[in-house]
């Protein structure tokens, strides 16, 4: 078991679970691009005119390949999967 802080950084997750022995696959690494929306999505906060532009296309099939190998690794782990 992992002890975790609740928090929307995607990194420092990231980083957690590499310090634990978890391979996490480098395409992941760019998690950083949701870090800065990650508490405006949230809690809809997000302005109405973003500083920056977002493919939401290739933010939506990153985000599902890290849920499905999230959602993999820990049924693996867990002797669910």
């Amino acid at each position: 078991m992992i002890d975790y802080p609740h928090t929307h950084n995607l990194r420092l997750l990231t980083d957690l679970c590499q310090a634990n022995g978890i391979q996490v696959p480098t395409e992941f690494f760019e998690v950083d691009i949701f870090n800065r929306y990650a508490v405006q999505w949230r809690y809809d906060l997000l302005p109405s005119l973003p500083e920056i532009t977002l493919d939401r296309k290739d933010a939506y099939d990153l985000a599902e390949r890290i849920w499905t190998w999230a959602n993999t690794s820990v049924n693996q782990e867990s002797g669910l999967g």
